[in-house]
């Protein structure tokens, strides 16, 4: 009798983009925290950082909690936020249920994982270092380039630009209108997660290519085509 040959169905993806707040972390509570924290080193004790204010660039963000500030002054909670939250053990920052798991699935398939988030570097290495995120083959930040901040969008540009990546067949995952936008713009499909910070009404009007609700999900679109 002869065996039957078992073959794994091969993903329609080349390559598997993540963005890292509200898609492979939820760090919200230590962003927030040191918000907070960063406001009070300028003697504003009433800002109110909330869940709906995470997601976008740290200067974006500010304006948003206190949109009446000055620039200036908003200049100075943005460094006070980095010196607070680059110092962060981040106590209360937590990889999502069943995001290893996916990862060890995109090493079975052999699909490259790489990252592009609006964090920082430093933190970036810092957290992923932390909680055992080895996986990804590129990391792409905002700060990677010296004397400029890039934007999510130029930041994938640069990303299928160094590793000679195939928009049409690599997919960006990530929990923000401004990820599927960013991603649409460069020519990459998009998987919202509706686990992140963004509600799922915003998130289903920017018509990504899917939405999902959690990250057994997210693996069944991704690994199985």
């Amino acid at each position: 009798m002869k065996t039957k040959e078992i073959k794994m169905k091969k993903s329609a993806f080349s390559a598997a983009i993540f963005d890292l707040d509200g898609t492979v972390i939820d760090s919200m509570q230590d962003m927030l925290i040191c918000m907070k924290a960063a406001y009070e080193k300028q003697g504003i004790y009433d800002a109110k950082p909330a869940k709906k204010h995470i997601g976008p660039a740290l200067p974006e963000c500010l304006r948003n909690i206190t949109p009446k500030a000055n620039p200036k002054l908003l200049e100075s909670v943005a460094d006070n936020y980095r010196g607070v939250y680059d110092k962060s053990t981040y106590p209360n920052t937590s990889l999502y249920p069943d995001i290893k798991e996916l990862f060890l699935g995109l090493k079975a398939k052999k699909i490259p994982a790489y990252l592009v988030t609006n964090k920082r570097l430093a933190p970036t290495l810092r957290i992923l270092k932390q909680k055992g995120l080895k996986m990804f083959k590129a990391v792409i930040s905002p700060d990677i380039q010296q004397g400029r901040s890039l934007s999510k969008a130029e930041m994938l540009a640069l990303l299928l630009k160094k590793e000679g990546l195939n928009p049409e067949s690599a997919v960006y995952i990530g929990d923000s209108v401004p990820d599927i936008k960013s991603a649409r713009v460069n020519g990459i499909r998009t998987i919202a997660v509706t686990y992140g910070y963004t509600a799922k009404a915003a998130l289903k009007k920017a018509a990504p290519a899917f939405l999902v609700k959690d990250v057994k999900g997210l693996a069944k679109i991704i690994l199985r085509g």
